[in-house]
Protein backbone atom coordinates (compact mmCIF):
# COMPACT_ATOMS: atom_id res chain seq x y z
CA UNK A 1 0.00 0.00 0.00
CA UNK A 2 1.36 3.68 -0.99
CA UNK A 3 1.35 6.07 1.56
CA UNK A 4 -0.72 8.66 1.07
CA UNK A 5 -0.15 12.33 1.13
CA UNK A 6 -2.08 12.37 4.37
CA UNK A 7 -0.16 9.36 5.88
CA UNK A 8 3.00 11.21 5.29
CA UNK A 9 1.65 14.21 6.80
CA UNK A 10 0.96 12.23 9.49
CA UNK A 11 4.61 10.67 9.92
CA UNK A 12 6.25 14.00 9.52
CA UNK A 13 3.90 15.26 12.66
CA UNK A 14 4.91 12.25 14.58
CA UNK A 15 8.92 12.79 13.64
CA UNK A 16 8.08 16.61 14.75
CA UNK A 17 7.27 15.49 18.02
CA UNK A 18 10.22 13.77 18.70
CA UNK A 19 9.12 10.03 17.89
CA UNK A 20 12.30 7.98 15.91
CA UNK A 21 11.11 6.89 12.90
CA UNK A 22 11.24 2.97 13.97
CA UNK A 23 8.59 3.65 16.64
CA UNK A 24 6.35 5.37 14.33
CA UNK A 25 7.19 2.65 11.49
CA UNK A 26 5.78 0.27 14.21
CA UNK A 27 2.45 1.61 15.51
CA UNK A 28 2.00 2.45 11.61
CA UNK A 29 1.98 -1.42 11.22
CA UNK A 30 0.40 -1.94 13.97
CA UNK A 31 -2.68 -0.18 12.57
CA UNK A 32 -1.98 -1.74 8.61
CA UNK A 33 -1.19 -5.50 9.96
CA UNK A 34 -1.36 -6.63 5.88
CA UNK A 35 2.01 -4.28 5.48
CA UNK A 36 3.40 -5.76 8.59
CA UNK A 37 2.63 -9.63 7.25
CA UNK A 38 4.15 -8.82 3.80
CA UNK A 39 7.36 -7.58 5.98
CA UNK A 40 7.95 -9.93 8.08
CA UNK A 41 7.64 -12.18 5.05
CA UNK A 42 10.25 -10.66 3.02
CA UNK A 43 12.64 -10.51 6.23
CA UNK A 44 12.01 -13.69 7.06
CA UNK A 45 13.10 -14.55 2.92
CA UNK A 46 16.07 -12.40 3.21
CA UNK A 47 17.36 -13.84 6.44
Amino acid sequence: RVLTKLDREFIKYLYSKGLTMRFIAKMYLANHPQISRTIKESDYAFS
